[in-house]
């Protein structure tokens, strides 16, 4: 099974409690109850197995048998995973895991989003660098700790002007773990 890298992380730094910050004292007898410690951190564990008719063979300039895609996984913008490219058509499979560091409170809001796109050998017409996103998806992630979301998930191509047009699946696991 392959390892996913993270693409770029754009995070800012530490974190500090509001209630240090403002270093207000504490009366005698009472304590402090902290988000942090409330909020800690866990891994969400994430396995892209394979997407299924995400691309129709007519749907581009390039080659059919010249394709080739990647998945793309985030929780937070600006820490993106990434499989390797792998050549395929139309069921591309990755096998890839990573493991996404997250806050519990994520578990209760949050989404995975998964993006398929589709790279080649010449520069596909449109995009400044050969890449194009070819669907996606965004799954709520798991409540509880421990607890596994597992399954094959719609996946949506964006037509333009607001319009999405369902296309293919992906196919994963993931699981929300301590650390």
């Amino acid at each position: 099974m392959g390892r996913m890298v993270l693409a770029h992380d754009h995070s800012s730094g530490g974190h500090r409690s509001k209630a240090l910050m403002r270093k207000k004292s504490i009366p005698a007898g009472k304590s402090l109850l902290l988000q942090h410690d409330l909020d800690h951190q866990v891994v969400l564990s994430v396995t892209i197995y394979r997407a299924d008719g995400v691309d129709d063979p007519s749907s581009s300039t390039i080659c059919a048998s010249d394709r080739i895609y990647r998945a793309l996984v985030w929780v937070q913008p600006g820490k993106e995973y990434r499989t390797p490219f792998v050549r395929a058509l139309p069921d591309p499979r990755w096998d890839g895991k990573c493991e996404i560091p997250l806050r519990t409170s994520f578990l209760g809001w949050g989404h995975l989003n998964v993006e398929v796109l589709r790279g080649s050998n010449d520069s596909e017409p449109g995009t400044s660098n050969g890449i194009a996103s070819v669907s996606r998806a965004r799954i709520p992630l798991p409540r509880k700790m421990n607890e596994q979301k597992e399954g094959r998930f719609g996946l949506v191509r964006n037509e333009g002007a607001g319009l999405v047009k369902a296309e293919g699946h992906i196919i994963l696991s993931m699981k929300v773990k301590d650390r």
